[in-house]
């Protein structure tokens, strides 16, 4: 259904989520990798150009044609493909280049397929082309979708009267039968939001289908930074 992927650290859930992700202000589009065309220069930790990402081809052997994003650094003959690690899933079939840190006007990109040496792209570069950089709590915030908590995130979620751990509860939850919608504001991790119960699964929802409607605050991210909850990309 959709390919998991803020810490600074090398452990396997950090390279599956990424700090963030690389948007196009216009907007996610289906089936594509949703990252400019255009030749960008690879930098280093510090700041010197080290190589390129840009587009070509993709053969027409390959079971997805349109990973179309190639690499190559500057001291070797390698062609670097197969990104397909280091982006993450945001509409049917269309991805986002994730980023794995932020170091003021660059962020690191590509831990996956080019892991030594870090590699970096220039924020300035990419906001030129009409992209933009957004972490997670960003990303919640402005998507507008039906957000939930998969049983394979772990325990269930908990809604509860005030943005605390020691607030009272009013609600646990997760599975595909709770929808988050969120309205906000926010107060750090957490966010205030209304979640519908609904009496059966749909990839279409139905209003129908709703038995309860409840609000109050989740803690959206976790201590790491990591969304504790995401959505269904093929509905």
């Amino acid at each position: 259904m959709f390919n998991l992927a803020f810490s600074q650290s090398d452990t396997s859930e950090f390279l599956n989520w990424g700090a963030g992700i690389v948007r196009d202000t216009g907007g996610y589009h289906a089936e594509i990798i949703n990252f400019p065309k255009q030749e960008l220069h690879l930098y280093d930790k510090d700041g010197k150009s080290i190589g390129v990402l840009f587009s070509a081809p993709a053969s027409s052997n390959m079971i997805n044609p349109y990973w179309w994003l190639r690499a190559y650094l500057n001291n070797n003959s390698t062609t670097y493909t197969n990104f397909r690690n280091d982006c993450i899933e945001v509409t049917y079939e269309g991805v986002c280049l994730k980023y794995y840190e932020r170091n003021q006007q660059f962020i690191r990109v590509l831990h996956n397929v080019i892991p030594d040496p870090p590699v970096y792209l220039k924020i300035s570069d990419i906001e030129r082309l009409g992209y933009e950089i957004v972490d997670w709590k960003e990303f919640i915030g402005i998507s507008r979708k039906g957000w939930r908590r998969f049983d394979h995130h772990g325990p269930p979620l908990t809604l509860r009267e005030s943005p605390s751990l020691i607030s009272k509860p009013i609600l646990s939850f997760h599975g595909n039968l709770y929808v988050i919608e969120i309205i906000g504001p926010w107060k750090g991790s957490w966010v205030y939001v209304e979640i519908m119960q609904y009496s059966k699964f749909d990839m279409i929802l139905n209003e129908r289908d709703i038995q309860h409607r409840y609000r109050g605050w989740i803690k959206a991210l976790d201590e790491r930074g990591f969304p504790n909850i995401w959505f269904t990309t093929r509905d």
